[in-house]
């Protein structure tokens, strides 16, 4: 992102102020911090960018943030409009290709083991416990059987490529 399309949140409020006068730059700004704030709920998030204790925001995203409430105000849920928008810029469905890693992890606080996944783009990291994991791990099991089922029956000169254990 270069400098240009870097906003400070005091910029970005007054950007959207004028875009969107439906709040006052204050009100934005006030909005902006709450949305930043993971314990707040949030219908959706404005991603934002820190560094060294400062906030960034790129122009795009806040013109998807404009999109989003001038679809809201038409009637749609933030839930549907971010599944849209979603679709749109190709975020479901994309291909893998080692887009994360898996991390056991020691909590020396509570003295426990858990595991720490982490999707590269966008950046998020989930901490799940060892019987979280585990059950995922038995998910994508079931779910890589069924879709081999799947196209078993489907194609009939589909040959398997994995073995249940």
């Amino acid at each position: 992102m270069t400098k240009e399309e870097q906003l400070t949140p005091q910029r970005a409020a007054e950007w959207l102020a004028q875009h969107h006068p439906t709040r006052s730059a204050a009100a934005w700004l006030q909005w902006l911090a709450n949305n930043r704030n993971s314990n707040r709920p949030a219908a959706f998030r404005v991603p934002c960018l820190k560094d060294a204790g400062r906030v960034w925001y790129a122009l795009r995203d806040l013109v998807t943030l404009l999109a989003t409430e001038q679809a809201i105000q038409a009637g749609h849920t933030a839930k549907e409009v971010t599944l849209l928008r979603a679709v749109e810029d190709g975020m479901l469905n994309r291909p893998w290709h080692g887009a994360g890693r898996v991390y056991a992890q020691y909590d020396s606080k509570s003295k426990e083991p858990f595991v720490k996944l982490a999707i590269d783009n966008p950046l998020m990291t989930f901490r799940l416990s060892l019987k979280e994991a585990a059950a995922l791990l038995v998910e994508l099991d079931d779910a890589i059987v069924n879709a081999e089922h799947m196209a078993e029956e489907l194609d009939p000169a589909y040959q398997r490529k994995t073995r249940p254990r």
